[in-house]
This record gives structure tokens, sequence and C-alpha cells, in this order.
């Protein structure tokens, strides 16, 4: 990946942009943690940080983050918590 060129990233989703670089850059513990992540969490799945104008990609404990541009925010949810009312 060394020798590749970088603008060939910029085609990949957000998830597969941060694995990239961290493979690129050599930073294999870092990767590990975000496949662990993703592992944990599901496919593709990721962290959002960031102020609402500058929202990141992140795999938490993996030390990596990427910007998310236009459309890339996920519109799932993970759910925390479930009750049955009473009457249904």
């Amino acid at each position: 990946l060394g020798a590749a060129d970088p603008s060939v990233a910029d085609a990949l989703p957000v998830d597969l942009r941060i694995k990239w670089r961290l493979v690129r850059e050599g930073r294999t513990a870092e990767l590990m943690g975000a496949l662990t992540f993703e592992q944990e969490h599901g496919k593709g799945a990721f962290a959002v940080r960031g102020l609402p104008w500058r929202r990141r990609a992140a795999y938490p404990g993996a030390g990596a983050t990427e910007r998310l541009r236009s459309g890339e925010l996920p519109a799932a949810v993970r759910l925390l918590g479930a009750a049955w009312e009473p009457g249904g």
C-alpha cells in the first residue's frame, strides 16, 4: 500500500478509509483495535465524534478518525434499552 496512490482511498467508504490509512502507516495495533470494535458492533460500524459541522468517524481505542463526508453519517443507532409500557 505504500506505493499506491493515496487518492485511491478517496473513493472508499469511511470505515475502509480509516483501515487503509492504518495499514499504510503500519499501525497494526490500532488496526486490530478497529477490527475488534467492528467485530463487536457489526461490519462497517464506527462511532461518530465531533461537533455537528465537523463530524468524524472513529474507532474507540484505535486512535484513528476520518472526516465524514456528506451522506456518510450513519442512519442507524444503537439501542441501549427497551421497556414494555402498561397497556402495551
